[in-house]
């Protein structure tokens, strides 16, 4: 369930950008992501399924607070992206997954105004579907943290932007100014063993909690 929505918008209302002096768009090729997930397993053998899950289960069942937790599984997540790392297309500068539409919580976005010193918009609840529904309009447009390609919340970025990645030979197919009706699609190591858990600790929490485009919360 990962939130970025890359692939969700309707491609009628996004522009066609020319590619040209771009990579080209093709498929990921299945043999060499199955190769990089493989080699990822093999030198990590914590990040296979069932381990991960036990971890991820084991933190869920802490006797600590929410907070704890939720720190427990943001270090897990970085222990993923430094594992995952050495083979994806991501290089510092790499910032087309920041033009996605990313959903994050509440206590997410206070977490980024405490960083930022930016003041974070209140949202009201809303439903999954109607949440969903309003960030497609932000597909294409630049996460408000970002300066010159680069991240200017890094350390307390949510834990969605610390799991994304691609696995692809290049990062072109995260390329947010093709329209979704081009986009080819992009490996990785399954995002949801970890960011799963977290929904579950934070909709345990609190059912109520606002869920927004990180957008939202920073016009």
């Amino acid at each position: 369930m990962s939130e970025n929505l890359p692939n969700h918008s309707g491609s009628e209302t996004s522009p066609p950008s020319p590619r040209a002096g771009r990579q080209p768009l093709v498929e990921p090729d299945a043999q060499e992501i199955a190769a990089k997930h493989a080699a990822i397993i093999h030198g990590n053998p914590w990040m296979s399924p069932d381990h991960i899950e036990r971890q991820t289960r084991r933190i869920l069942q802490m006797n600590a607070t929410v907070g704890a937790k939720r720190q427990r599984l943001i270090e897990l997540a970085d222990r993923v992206n430094a594992a995952v790392q050495p083979h994806a297309a991501c290089r510092a500068g790499c910032c087309y997954c920041c033009s996605m539409p990313t959903m994050i919580y509440r206590h997410e976005a206070e977490r980024l105004a405490e960083a930022s010193g930016r003041p974070a918009v209140p949202l009201r609840f809303r439903p999954r579907p109607e949440a969903i529904l309003a960030a497609h309009r932000f597909y294409g447009q630049a996460c408000p943290f970002l300066d010159e390609g680069r991240c200017t919340v890094y350390a307390a970025r949510p834990i969605i932007c610390r799991l994304h990645h691609s696995l692809n030979a290049s990062p072109a197919n995260c390329d947010c100014s093709i329209p979704p009706a081009e986009r080819k699609g992009v490996g990785q190591y399954d995002p949801d063993y970890v960011e799963m858990p977290y929904h579950l600790l934070s909709l345990l929490a609190n059912p109520g909690e606002p869920w927004g485009a990180i957008q939202e919360f920073f016009p």
